[in-house]
């Protein structure tokens, strides 16, 4: 079993009473609920073109970092 962390997230009152409802509607936890969203979200997220293009996005930018910080290394 893996291991579980917690997380403290803020929700709207409007957000929060959605949550109630669908918790009560599906007779699952709030919990569940968030939980099963996330993974929802993350399986799509390799099929999102925003989310590939933030992906590459920072892969660049940490790149360019790494590139300006091994320059700053060698010249000292």
């Amino acid at each position: 079993m893996s291991q579980s962390r917690v997380l403290s997230i803020r929700f709207t009152q409007e957000e929060y009473e959605t949550l109630q409802a669908l918790s009560l509607v599906m007779g699952r936890p709030v919990n569940a609920i968030v939980r099963e969203s996330v993974n929802e979200k993350a399986d799509r997220a390799a099929d999102d073109d925003e989310v590939v293009q933030m992906a590459e996005e920072t892969k660049r930018r940490l790149e360019e970092a790494d590139r300006l910080l091994r320059q700053r290394v060698s010249s000292v």
